[in-house]
């Protein structure tokens, strides 16, 4: 959700992902993400975060098969 924000700079959009979003995002793609996974996923999303391509649904979906690739090859 996008959302208009005052900071101290002055106003600022401001777009928050957060756990249950993820959970959406991963009930809809028919996989279950433990709470352990959820976090890899935002930690995973904030670390190759690319400001050409922002955060979507795509990215996040793409995020989430990349940890369930990655707890699969354990």
């Amino acid at each position: 959700m996008a959302r208009m924000i005052e900071s101290h700079d002055g106003w600022v959009l401001r777009d928050d992902w957060s756990a249950d979003d993820i959970h959406s995002v991963a009930e809809c793609m028919e996989i279950e993400l433990t709470e352990d996974m959820v976090m890899e996923v935002l930690t995973y999303l904030a670390d190759t975060y690319d400001l050409s391509i922002g955060l979507n649904w795509g990215v996040v979906e793409d995020a989430i098969q990349q940890i369930v690739d990655k707890e699969q090859a354990k």
